[in-house]
This record gives structure tokens, C-alpha cells and sequence, in this order.
């Protein structure tokens, strides 16, 4: 860790030792930030740390933005809740997760980022996420932060209240006592995983993948891809595709629009009923398997969307629309080299060539040449796999290739 050590751990051959009494302790000296002038306050102080570890618990079941409940923080010595819905600005607390020299300790911060976005921060650096950091050192891409906590402090973190009731009050004691337990481990696993990250020389890639991850949830996801997360999509025909497009993209406006769920706007089968069928008129959508109430409601957006899907024609990226035994075979060859390299790199092949890049790169590849791989891989990715990848591609990409 860097700057003023935390006192929740030491390294003794290897192996962490976490206090023994550090739960016990940060729960006798908790603090509950439930006001602006508190939070604040709080903010001046956290600033002049070196790192802070973060935290958070929200509600989005009924809404499509989520909605803020707890923010749990931790400098090494001391934890402190905010109470999010006594929060009117939340100013000082973005400047603290934009301030460049405060390292910000998350585990699987996707949603945290999400959510700190949502108050403000936009694209807030520098961030350590214990989750990425971990994959780098061989725990899997998708590790969970009580079986991380095992792994490495052999302690098992309490998890019996990863679906309370977080907008609640008064908090309960079991709901206090994990919301201290998801950040106060967060220190002792930085300091560990930095240190194994050094040795196998991943400190730099681990931290372009969480930079890639901030800039990810920096921006709303664009609309014209939103048909992507609608499962079923890839058994589409190109024109019904060209017309599932149109209408994600619709309700992905009108959720944000009502900041409500996507599901309650139309699912996932209404959207791929609506795209096979096709419906251009009030007849023939009322002949369509789908909510009668949504139809009803929304029958002129829906017949909008469906007449702009078949204008527009099938999107071009990042979705394949090439099917060919050629393009098959590519992505087999591909995903060979990409294992192979993953093995020689002693990384998770799904966090060096995700299945998805891979069959990008083949498409994109067969259109364009070996330098289309530059164009879809991130930095530390083309480093890591690009020359292989374009090696293998320089081969040729005729469908016989073995």
C-alpha cells in the first residue's frame, strides 16, 4: 500500500495476517455522515489521505438509475457510513474521487462507478479495483470479494445481507456489521495483490483495465447498441435485427426518460416478438405476443421504431452480420492463439481475449487485413496478444485453413 501503511494487516512469508480484532475495532469507532456539512468535513479529512477503500449499497429494483443508500469508507484506521439519502450535495464527495492523489480501493466497482456517476463523478481516477487486480494474479476474472478475502487472508467474510433492504432505516446491526466487513479487507488486499502484481510484471495492464473500466461507465451506454444486451438477439435474421435495434434503442430512451426499469417499459421476448413480427399497423400489433397493456400504450412508438428498424437496415458493429464458414474458422484459430497465449501468460483466457473480442477481431479481420486487430484491442490487450493474433491472421483466412 502506498504511502502510510494501513495497521489491518501485515505479510509474513507470503501470507497475509489480518487483525484479528479490526471488525470489532472499526465498529466501536464508526462514524455516520448524515449530513452536507458532515460530509464535507469528512472530505477535507479524506483528502489528505493516501488511499481510501469504497463501498456501496443502493436500490435499483424499481427504478432505471440507481438510487444511493449507504457509501461505506475506510483509510486503514478508521470506517465511516455515509447515510446517502441524507445527502443533498454530494460536490465535495466528487472532488475527493476525482482527486489525483488519493488512490480509491474498490472490489467490482462496475456498479460503484455507476452509481458515482450518477452523483456526479464523472470519470473519477485514480481507482485500484481488487477484483481486476486479482484476475492478473491468476484468481479468475470473476472472483468474488469473500472468496478473494479467503483466498488470501483466510477469512470469510459474512454475506447474508447482500440482498437487504438498504434504503431502510434504521440500519441493522447485521447490516452495519457487513457493510464494515465489504471495505475494511479492502487495504490488506491492495497491498497484496500490488505485490504479486509486481512480480508478474502486470501492475501496468491491471491498471490500463481499470482505467478502461472507469471510462466505460463515465458515459451512458450508447442507445444504438442497446439491442446488444437483449438475449436472443444473435438467433436474428438481418432485418429482424435491423428492427430489435431501433426498438432497444426506444426503450432504453423511455427508461431513462421515467427512470424506470427496462423490463417495465417492454422485456426482452416483447422486444424479439415485435422484431420477428414486424407489426405495421395497430392490427397487426395486436396480433403480436406481447403485453396488451404496453402495446396499447406505446403502440405508436413501437410501429415508429419498427418502420425506422426496417428503414435503418441491420446495425454494422459491434454486431457480426458476416456468417460464413470462413469467419467460423477464423474465430477457432484465433481463440487457439489467444488460449495458448493466455497459458503462457498464466492469465484467464476471458480476460485476455473475451470470447465477444475475439469474433470482432476475426470479422473485422476478414473485411480489413491483420491490422484490424489493432483497431478493436485495447492497449494492453494489442501488447499482450495482438502480434500473435496478427502472426495467425498473416496466415491467411481462406475457410480450409487449419
Amino acid at each position: 500500500m502506498a504511502g502510510e501503511a494501513p495497521d489491518s494487516s501485515g505479510v509474513e512469508s507470503g501470507r497475509l495476517n489480518p487483525d484479528p480484532t479490526l471488525l470489532a475495532r472499526l465498529r466501536a469507532e464508526l462514524t455516520t455522515i448524515a449530513d452536507d456539512v458532515a460530509l464535507a468535513g469528512a472530505c477535507r479529512e479524506w483528502l489528505t489521505r493516501p488511499c481510501i477503500a469504497l463501498d456501496s449499497e443502493f436500490e435499483r429494483s424499481h427504478t432505471y438509475y440507481p438510487e444511493a443508500a449507504l457509501i461505506q469508507l475506510y483509510d486503514g484506521h478508521r470506517a465511516w457510513l455515509v447515510d446517502a439519502p441524507c445527502i443533498d450535495d454530494w460536490t465535495p464527495f466528487c472532488a475527493l474521487l476525482r482527486a489525483p492523489a488519493v488512490l480509491k480501493i474498490v472490489h467490482a466497482g462496475g456498479e460503484d462507478l455507476e452509481l458515482f456517476q450518477y452523483l456526479g463523478a464523472t470519470a473519477p481516477t485514480p481507482f485500484f479495483d481488487t477484483q481486476i487486480a486479482a484476475a492478473f494474479c491468476g484468481h479468475g476474472t470473476q472472483r468474488g470479494y469473500a472468496t478473494l478475502v479467503d483466498d488470501l487472508l483466510g477469512h470469510r467474510p459474512e454475506k447474508s445481507q447482500t440482498r437487504s433492504n438498504w434504503l431502510a432505516r434504521p440500519l441493522s446491526e447485521a447490516q452495519i456489521r457487513y457493510a464494515i466487513e465489504d471495505i475494511a479487507w479492502l487495504p490488506a488486499l491492495h497491498e497484496a495483490l500490488s505485490a504479486r502484481l509486481a512480480e508478474r510484471r502486470h501492475a501496468a495492464w491491471a491498471a490500463l483495465e481499470t482505467a478502461r473500466l472507469v471510462t466505460q461507465r463515465a458515459s451512458p451506454e450508447d442507445t444504438e447498441h442497446s439491442y446488444l444486451r437483449v438475449r436472443g438477439a444473435d438467433r436474428l435474421a438481418a432485418t429482424e435485427l435491423a428492427v430489435l435495434a431501433a426498438l432497444a434503442a426506444w426503450r432504453e430512451s423511455a427508461a431513462r426518460r421515467c427512470n424506470r426499469p427496462r423490463r417495465w417499459i417492454i422485456d426482452d421476448q416483447g422486444l424479439l416478438a415485435l422484431a420477428r413480427a414486424r407489426p405495421r399497423n395497430t392490427t397487426e400489433l395486436a396480433a403480436v405476443a406481447i403485453n396488451r397493456r404496453v402495446a396499447t400504450r406505446n403502440a405508436a412508438a413501437l410501429l415508429d421504431a419498427v418502420a425506422h428498424g426496417l428503414q435503418r437496415g441491420a446495425p454494422s458493429a459491434p454486431h457480426s452480420t458476416l456468417h460464413s464458414k470462413t469467419l467460423a474458422v477464423t474465430i477457432k484459430r484465433l481463440k487457439t492463439v489467444a488460449r495458448a497465449r493466455a497459458l503462457a501468460l498464466d492469465l484467464p483466457d476471458e480476460l485476455l481475449a473475451p470470447s465477444r473480442l475475439v469474433e470482432v477481431v476475426a470479422e473485422r479481420s476478414i473485411r480489413r487485413g491483420a491490422a484490424a486487430v489493432a483497431e478493436v484491442l485495447d492497449t494492453w490487450r494489442d501488447q499482450a496478444v495482438g502480434d500473435a493474433l496478427r502472426e495467425e491472421l498473416g496466415r491467411g483466412v481462406d475457410g480450409d485453413a487449419n
